[in-house]
């Protein structure tokens, strides 16, 4: 009976411990190993400028890594055109920094400027992908922003911002003629924020911010879950 009792016990602990170890099971990327800050510089006929912003490895393959960011960050200067051309992009050179400090030179992949939406592709990025989310986030559900405000990033400071997710809202009259809806998050934002990931309780992505609502700037807002999950899938799924 004793004999019995040990191997029932065995088994059990054996199952136990490969249902501990089943990729199900495993902790997907921390949001700041994923996190990395978007550093550009353009010149267009007589305008030149520089800035920053923030952005979240979505997809590695082998030689590099795919960043998903907001328009307006990786196409400064073009951002109100709504169709731009290549003779409407100016020179740009775009950098990415990851926590420990490494530089990468990064490539536009695609974009769509009506939802503010950018991916960027960087060679030789070597960095863990968030997951988007499997559904959209419901209100009031949780949710928490990693981002370089301000261009505050480095390899002793990741910040990150809670907060909540309260709905969508037209933010102006060309988006209520273009039947084009954006999340609002209770998270602050500012400068440099702009392409930060907005995570749920699980880490993965139901939004990225874009911008602050006018007058109130601990209101975030950002493209809807479906935006950005129908973005991704047509930029990646030949991938």
């Amino acid at each position: 009976m004793k004999k019995l009792f040990h191997k029932v016990s065995l088994l059990l602990a054996v199952m136990v411990g490969l249902f501990l170890i089943t990729p199900r099971n495993i902790a997907q990327a921390k949001p700041e190993d994923s996190f990395v800050q978007i550093l550009f510089e353009f010149s267009s006929g007589i305008f030149v400028g520089a800035g920053s912003g923030s952005g979240s490895v979505i997809k590695t393959v082998k030689g590099g890594g795919y960043v998903l960011t907001a328009a307006h960050v990786c196409l400064p200067g073009v951002f109100g055109v709504s169709e731009p051309t290549p003779y409407d992009i100016p020179l740009i050179e775009i950098h990415v920094l990851d926590g420990d400090n490494n530089f990468y030179s990064a490539d536009i992949y695609g974009f769509e400027i009506r939802n503010d939406l950018c991916l960027l592709f960087v060679e030789d990025l070597d960095l863990p992908a968030l997951e988007i989310a499997s559904r959209p986030p419901r209100r009031h559900e949780q949710a928490v922003n990693v981002a370089a405000p301000l261009g505050k990033f480095g390899e002793d400071l990741m910040p990150y911002f809670e907060g909540h997710y309260l709905g969508t809202m037209y933010d102006s009259w060309f988006a209520v003629m273009e039947s084009r809806r954006m999340a609002v998050y209770s998270i602050p934002a500012a400068g440099g924020s702009s392409g930060s990931p907005v995570l749920n309780r699980f880490g993965r992505i139901i939004g990225m911010i874009h911008s602050v609502y006018p007058e109130m700037h601990h209101l975030s807002l950002s493209p809807t879950w479906k935006q950005i999950d129908s973005f991704l899938k047509r930029q990646l799924d030949d991938l």
